[in-house]
């Protein structure tokens, strides 16, 4: 059944101290970005030791929804690739309203709270994704490997 395979074990291969490199051609640029990112994964979805990211149809991600900007960013990593992705979505007023109501409908987990917790984190962060418009005004795609 699908419902039994998507409560399965979350399945990352990939963990540990890594470097990200961002891909110009597949990236959409509009302000100043980052080269090269320090990123430290582990299979539970929590990055840098501090961020957890939730985890909804077979993706890892984290929306940020500031609340002195009128812009959401969504980040996505693909631990069997190692793309890491950040998106950046500038929305009018009203939008972005509606957004932070939805986001202040729950609280992020903790890092090291379980694959539980971060398949209802990634199913919370979904009512804000079908916010959002289709395309976002930036794209960073960032290629990781191994911090040498």
């Amino acid at each position: 059944m699908v419902a039994e395979e998507h409560r399965g074990p979350i399945v990352a291969p990939t963990a540990g101290n890594m470097v990200c490199s961002l891909i110009p051609e597949r990236s959409r640029v509009t302000g100043a970005a980052e080269a090269n990112v320090p990123f430290n994964w582990s299979p539970d979805g929590c990055v840098n030791g501090r961020t957890q990211y939730g985890f909804s149809n077979g993706t890892w991600s984290r929306v940020l929804v500031p609340q002195d900007e009128e812009s959401v960013s969504v980040n996505n990593f693909d631990p069997a690739s190692r793309e890491y992705r950040m998106e950046r979505y500038l929305l009018d007023r009203e939008t972005m309203e509606r957004v932070r109501a939805a986001r202040e409908e729950f609280q992020a987990p903790a890092c090291g709270a379980g694959q539980d917790a971060a398949r209802d984190y990634g199913s919370m962060q979904a009512g804000i994704l079908a916010l959002l418009p289709e395309r976002p005004n930036e794209r960073l795609v960032y290629t990781c490997s191994k911090a040498g």
